[in-house]
Order: C-alpha cells, then sequence, then structure tokens
C-alpha cells in the first residue's frame, strides 16, 4: 500500500500505518499520489494485492497512470480509494471522481456509510480480480470522517498472501496498436459488470410509492431521514452504489414504478444525467427534478434538513418540523490563521522586510503556508494547485513585470510537484527566488512524514544557488535575504524551522510594559495570535509555544 495524504482521505492509510505490523501490510508514505498509484500497480501485477487513498484532486496527479492501467489491466486485486470534497471544505474545487470514472472506464463503488466502506472494500478487491480492472471506492467527507461501530464475523479470515510472480507479459508494454485492441476488451468487461451491477446487493430499491428518488453515497441517509419523516409509502427510492457502471435495467424498474422522478447527489449531476439516458430509451414521461431544473444545489454539500425541504416541495408534502429560520442564528467569525509559534508567519515576514518598498509579487502553493493570504500579513497573491507557484513565478517575471517575483513552497510540495519547475527555472536562468518552507512533516493533513532528503543539497545539485536559514532568526533572515536576492538568476532560501506540534513548549517571553510604546508591530504587521491586545499588550501563555520570533520584531526590545 502506498499513499499520498490529503483531507479527507488521509486517515484510511494513517490507520494502516499504525497497524501495519498487525496486518503484515507493506504500507508507506509515497512522493506524490502518481508514484503511489504506480507502486500498487506494479505490486498488483505480481499478483499481490494493492491499495492506495488520495485525495480527490490528487487523483488528477495520478490519472496519466489510472488512465492507461485501465487498458493494460492487473492481475492482484487493485483499490484507489479517493475521497471527494464537497464545499469544498479543504481543497481548491469541487471535482467529482463520479466522472473520472466514467472518462478512465473503472468500476467505481459508492459508499452511503462507514460500515458499507468497509463492506464495499472488500467487495471491491473481489471485483477488480475478478475483472482484472482497478476499482474507485469513491467517499465524500461525510463518510470519512464519520465513524460506525461494525461487527467483524468471527468467521472472517484475512486473505493469505500469495507469493508474487511477475509474468512475463508482452501485452504489460503499453503500444499504440495494443491500446486500439485494448479499448474494445476493456468496453466489453464493462457491459458484462454493468450486467451484475443490476443484481449488486447494495444497488436497491426501497418502498413502492409513485415518488421516485435517485441517490447514493451520503445523500442516501439524508433521503432515508426525509421519506421517514414525510410518509415512506408515498416513495420508492433507488439507491446506487455503483454509479459506473450504471445499473441500467435496476434503473429501468425504478422507472416503471413510478410517476415522477427527485435526483438528490452532492457535486456534478451525475446520476440525473444517467438517468436521463435511461428515461430517452424507455420512454417514460414523468418529471424528472434536480440540478437541471433548478431544485437541488450545483455547489456544496447536502444535509438532512436541506433534502428533507427540496423532497417537500416537489412532492408537495407539508414540512413535519417547524420553519429553521425561526431558530436560526449568527457564530462568530473565526478565519483560519497560523498557529502560534509557527515557522512559517516568521519566514513570511523576512520575506516582506526584505523587499519592503518593491512590491513583490509572492505565488503562493498548497500547504499551511497558503494561510500567508490572510492579515495583516498579506503575503501570499496566487495560489492554484500543489506545485503550481513556480511555474507561476516564471511566467509572471517572463511575462516582463518589473517587480520582484517570490515563489513559496513547502518542503514536501516541493517533493510533491516542483522539482519540474526548479529545472525550468534554472535552465532558462529566469529571475525568481524561490522561497522553500522547510518544517520537517507534512503538517497541513496531520503531520505525516515526508521523505528524508537533505533539500539543500538536492537543490544546489541540481544548479540552483542556495542558502539555508533558520526561520525563527528574522533579523538576520532580513539582512541575508537583502543581500543574496542581488545574484543573477534564480534562486532558493531554504527557511528551516520544525512546526509548533513538533516542538516542546518554550517558556513564553514577556512583555515589559515601560519599554512597550504599544505601536502595533507585533499584532498588526507580524500577527501572532498568542499576542493579544488588551488594555495593555498581554501574552497568552495557552497559545504561547515560547518559539521567541516576536523578540525579533519589537523595534523597541520590549518583548524579552
Amino acid at each position: 500500500m502506498a499513499s499520498y495524504p490529503g483531507t479527507p482521505s488521509t486517515e484510511a492509510t494513517a490507520y494502516l500505518i499504525r497497524e501495519k505490523e498487525k496486518y503484515g501490510i507493506d504500507v508507506r508514505w509515497a512522493v506524490n499520489e502518481k508514484v503511489a498509484f504506480e507502486i500498487v500497480y506494479g505490486a498488483s501485477l505480481t499478483g499481490i494485492r494493492g491499495f492506495t487513498s488520495m485525495k480527490q484532486v490528487g487523483l488528477n496527479v495520478a490519472s496519466d497512470a489510472v488512465m492507461t492501467a485501465a487498458y493494460l489491466g492487473t492481475k492482484g486485486g487493485l483499490v484507489l480509494y479517493v475521497a471527494d470534497d464537497p464545499g469544498p471544505i479543504s481543497s481548491q474545487n469541487e471535482q467529482d471522481t463520479r466522472l473520472f470514472a466514467r472518462h478512465a472506464h473503472l468500476p467505481l463503488l459508492d459508499p452511503a456509510t462507514p460500515k458499507e466502506a468497509y463492506e464495499l472494500t472488500q467487495k471491491a478487491f473481489f471485483i477488480s480480480e475478478r475483472w482484472g480492472l482497478p476499482v474507485i471506492l469513491r467517499t465524500t467527507t461525510r463518510v470519512a470522517h464519520a465513524y460506525q461501530s461494525i461487527e467483524i464475523p468471527e468467521t472472517f479470515i484475512f486473505p493469505e498472501k500469495p507469493a508474487p510472480e511477475f509474468s512475463f507479459n508482452p501485452e504489460y508494454v503499453i503500444l499504440p496498436a495494443l491500446a486500439y485492441k485494448k479499448k474494445l476488451e476493456l468496453i466489453e468487461k464493462l457491459k458484462k459488470i454493468q450486467k451484475e451491477f443490476t443484481t449488486f446487493p447494495y444497488n436497491r430499491l426501497e418502498g413502492d410509492g409513485k415518488i421516485g428518488i435517485i441517490t447514493c453515497g451520503v445523500s442516501y441517509t439524508y433521503v432515508s431521514e426525509a421519506v421517514k419523516n414525510l410518509d415512506e409509502s408515498k416513495f420508492t427510492v433507488f439507491k446506487v452504489a455503483t454509479p459506473y457502471p450504471f445499473p441500467e435495467e435496476l434503473a429501468q424498474k425504478f422507472l416503471a414504478k413510478v410517476e415522477l422522478v427527485i435526483c438528490i447527489e452532492e457535486l456534478e449531476p451525475y446520476l440525473e444525467e444517467e438517468i436521463l439516458k435511461v428515461v430517452a430509451k424507455t420512454g417514460f414521461t414523468g418529471k424528472i427534478f434536480g440540478k437541471f431544473t433548478g431544485h437541488v444545489p450545483v455547489r456544496g454539500e447536502l444535509n438532512s434538513r436541506l433534502v428533507l425541504e427540496i423532497i417537500a416541495e416537489i412532492s408537495g408534502r407539508e414540512l413535519p418540523f417547524p420553519n429553521r429560520e425561526k431558530y436560526s442564528y449568527e457564530l462568530f467569525s473565526r478565519p483560519p490563521q497560523l498557529c502560534a509559534g509557527c515557522p512559517h508567519r516568521a519566514s513570511f515576514y523576512a520575506l516582506k522586510r526584505a523587499f519592503a518598498g518593491k512590491k513583490p509579487i509572492i505565488t503562493g502553493d498548497i500547504g499551511c503556508y497558503t494561510l500567508g493570504v490572510m492579515p495583516p500579513l498579506r503575503a501570499t497573491h496566487t495560489c492554484l494547485a500543489m506545485g503550481s507557484g513556480l511555474g507561476m513565478a516564471i511566467g509572471i517575471k517572463r511575462a516582463g513585470v518589473s517587480n520582484p517575483v517570490i515563489a513559496v513552497i513547502g518542503d514536501s510540495t516541493l517533493l510533491h510537484a516542483g522539482l519540474p519547475a526548479i529545472v525550468e527555472a534554472v535552465n532558462n536562468k529566469d529571475e525568481i527566488l524561490i522561497a522553500v518552507l522547510d518544517n520537517e512533516t507534512v503538517a497541513m493533513t496531520g503531520m505525516q512524514e515526508r521523505p528524508q532528503i537533505n533539500l539543500e543539497n538536492m537543490l544546489q545539485g541540481m544548479g540552483l544557488p542556495t542558502i539555508m536559514v533558520e526561520a525563527m532568526k528574522i533579523n538576520n533572515n532580513i539582512r541575508l535575504i537583502k543581500e543574496f536576492r542581488k545574484n543573477p538568476g534564480p534562486k532558493a532560501v531554504i527557511f528551516t524551522g520544525a512546526c509548533r506540534h513538533l516542538k516542546s513548549t518554550q517558556p513564553p517571553p514577556t512583555i515589559d510594559n515601560e519599554k512597550c510604546a504599544n505601536c502595533g508591530q507585533c499584532v498588526q504587521n507580524f500577527g501572532c495570535p498568542a499576542i493579544v491586545q488588551k488594555e495593555r499588550l498581554q501574552i497568552d501563555e495557552e497559545l504561547c509555544n515560547g518559539c521567541g520570533a516576536c523578540r525579533d520584531i519589537c523595534p523597541l526590545g520590549a518583548i524579552q
């Protein structure tokens, strides 16, 4: 097993890393999702089962290999666990893996609960081994982050690991002529799988009412609750656990029972499109309600109350509970921010001071340090995708701007997706400064270990002039960066400093009120949340971890 951490998928691999000795599993964090998939795909070709987990945007990184693996097929069972993020809560976009499965011609299972996720993981391996294909197990945030008690049968036997054996098969080498042949084989397999999915026990029709509801994933749980509150006898629910290939024959039976259809799903109108295809074949004359008709939101998460209101409105039934507006109230805004003691705050502050008056353009990246965009730092001006800040910095500078351009990237993100752009910058002598924020871990997703590579040696070996500084020595770093930035061409500064959650807490500093002039430098420009403004400035000892960075930024030496 190999994975790259990404919320909300991280916990699956994190758990197995903790329990790997118990289960005898070879499991690791890989440098990125593409490498992770290729590791487990290689193992699959020896007959060993493989499992990889990633978030929905991580699937983009792996997609080059995944698309072709569908053509070549597998030997040992291979399951891709992909977690989508409606909202989005912790992602750049709301992409829907069901569409990717259709695009890649790979079977996809969509559990509604943690219990189903457990059961469908086993089914996914069996389907993979039966048909020689990778299988996607797709969840969304509310399933991925939920807990449920599960009884494991006493008769459950963990599958015995076979002896690995690689077959020297010329059809493991993809060439255009082979791809042409394999495409037809793949389509024929999917037709047979679609037939089997008609009787797949997790796809089912519930109820005998004339109002039809088609749903999948966590939305099924909201629908189940809603129909119980509105009168179950009026509804027929079509629960889809295999969005691709879509169980068309079961859908025909569903349409034969109902007079109208409500499509309840998050993200894209995938089920709505699939049921409309079946409608076109069957001549169903009832109305189809969903995202296309404006009844179901096209963005964000659903929830039980919202689904209840949608179904009640379309079915003409009264809501069983008082209006939600009666109980509405406003919560205090809690914008995200870098932790007290985070070395990234000190790094951003030093960069801004070193380039003061020059209006630097700072291209950001994916990680905790994306929060550099927040006030008072406001030290990130772009953020697109993993590793994109480097390429964007090159493009902005090549466009001819006179501003200095700084690309900020974390240690793990640099190894994940930043190295090709480093080669590009060195080869073309692009005039950018690369700031590598090395906090020794993949902090944003839960402190996963990053590859133990000497970043300074690696960058210098690539021909990139590089200096390494301690992030918390702010004044020293301002001086060094002012001098170092004069060098022509691309160059890198590595800011070192462990994530505050990896370090022991030191005694907090104190503020000398006789020296403090309430100038606001520590609050209005540095913005450490452990420094609070009351009648006088104070250090919140509960938040402060004693990093000492504030001592450097006080112009009067009042913090000691």
